[in-house]
């Protein structure tokens, strides 16, 4: 009885949680709805209190796009020239944030500044909604964890944003479940993840780690191509502006005293240092130290001799390549926030009421620092490794996740095989059993008749 009741209570518990206080609602699916609608009514004359623009980050993903597409891509990293493009047709808000992205993601934005901004910040949202759900059903994830993963607050926020966290939090996470038995296609989506640098960190770790030459050559080709298709498309001066201003006014935003508006939402190891009162060195050595014991956890785990559960696997990598770059912030935790419910068990209802609460940690993070003056995501983040890494050495089975077994969702194809003996049905002349008992494909039954 006691198990038949944990999923109920699990899901009692995080209502109750989630209704506590009104305030988790500013980062979930149904405010965001509200927000949505007010910007398709009021286009770029809505007034958004937490942003500095319109849509966001998108609107300024929209003007990049359009100064790239119309030749002034010099305009992007001179920033007194920036800002004065865009005070032209953002013209009631302040100073927006300079563009310190590299120009391996300017062929995304010139696309997504093709439409006009309301049309191209909902097209890019929905398409940027079904890549995610093709290239995780590729991958094997089953629906369950792909809807809770895209549900979730961290998800909302990312689209709210209008940021590329939906893309590439799916990527990674496919990526990484694809990699062994689909090495070309794992690592070039791995590759893909170099339009945002902070998820590629430990992408070269891994591919290293697995000794795949296959999967290094599609990965490292893929980073290749898009730097050759951003010096072709755009010229040596976008890389030589992102080489020299872009990188002296990202360490300028480094060096700023920590603000709780917009490092608060920050994940890493760096930005809590610098909540907890520490100077800037002593921020990036802690962030440095960090990387490095990332990179070697990341090199254990996929190491060839290693047998290690996929799926923690998965968790973990996910976890220490959050925490590797000290540029990751809430809306960047998408593919953490997919991949929560592959740890889920039906035997562990306390870790499963933890996992919920760890779903719903970004939409508190805001509220959180605003409170006590650090991010609770770092701890977050650990504790979830921690889980993983209890389950690292677990026999995976189809069937032994609770997602799976009560609702038929989970990770496919995972595991070793075991022996299952024919269970006989009906007559018993006749026995039948599924191939994911035997080893073979989910879902597939084969038929035995009985030796006399």
């Amino acid at each position: 009885m006691t198990r038949r009741l944990a999923p109920l209570l699990c899901g009692l518990a995080v209502l109750l949680v989630a209704a506590k206080d009104a305030l988790i609602w500013r980062a979930t699916w149904a405010q965001e709805i509200v927000r949505w609608h007010d910007y398709l009514r009021q286009g770029l004359a809505m007034r958004e209190a937490g942003c500095a623009t319109p849509f966001c980050d998108f609107s300024l993903f929209w003007l990049d796009g359009k100064l790239a597409r119309t030749g002034a891509i010099e305009a992007l990293y001179d920033f007194p020239r920036y800002y004065a493009f865009t005070s032209r047709i953002i013209t009631h808000q302040a100073q927006p944030m300079p563009f310190i992205y590299p120009p391996l993601s300017l062929p995304v934005m010139v696309l997504a500044s093709l439409p006009p901004l309301a049309t191209g910040y909902c097209l890019f949202v929905a398409m940027s909604v079904v890549v995610a759900v093709l290239l995780l059903r590729w991958a094997g994830i089953f629906w369950a964890c792909i809807t809770i993963g895209l549900l979730s607050p961290a998800a909302a926020w990312a689209a709210y944003l209008g940021q590329l966290g939906l893309f590439c939090g799916a990527a990674s996470l496919a990526g990484l479940a694809l990699l062994p038995r689909r090495p070309i296609a794992g690592g070039v989506l791995l590759g893909l993840l170099c339009i945002k640098p902070q998820y590629a960190v430990l992408v070269p770790v891994v591919l290293l780690a697995s000794r795949d030459r296959r999967a290094m050559l599609a990965g490292f080709g893929t980073m290749v191509a898009l730097l050759c298709l951003s010096v072709i498309w755009f010229g040596w001066p976008a890389w030589s502006g992102f080489l020299g201003p872009g990188q002296a006014e990202i360490r300028t935003l480094m060096q700023a005293k920590f603000s709780l508006a917009f490092a608060g939402l920050a994940v890493s190891p760096f930005w809590l240092a610098r909540s907890l009162g520490a100077g800037l060195r002593a921020a990036s050595s802690v962030q440095a130290g960090m990387m490095l014991l990332e990179a070697a956890a990341v090199w254990y785990l996929w190491s060839p001799r290693r047998a290690i559960n996929h799926p923690a696997r998965i968790v973990m990598t996910i976890c220490l390549a959050v925490l590797a770059s000290p540029y990751v912030y809430t809306a960047d935790l998408v593919g953490y926030s997919i991949a929560l419910p592959l740890l889920a068990r039906r035997r562990t209802p306390v870790v499963n009421l933890v996992l919920a609460l760890l779903w719903l940690a970004p939409a508190y993070a805001g509220h959180f620092v605003q409170r006590f003056g650090f991010s609770p995501m770092p701890f977050c983040i650990a504790l979830t490794f921690g889980i993983a890494w209890r389950q690292s050495g677990a026999v995976d089975r189809p069937g032994q996740s609770t997602l799976r077994r009560y609702f038929g969702f989970g990770l496919s194809g995972w595991g070793p095989p075991r022996k299952a003996e024919p269970r006989p049905e009906s007559d018993g002349l006749v026995m039948k059993y599924s191939c994911a008992e035997a080893g073979g494909s989910p879902g597939v039954t084969r038929t035995q008749t009985p030796s006399a």
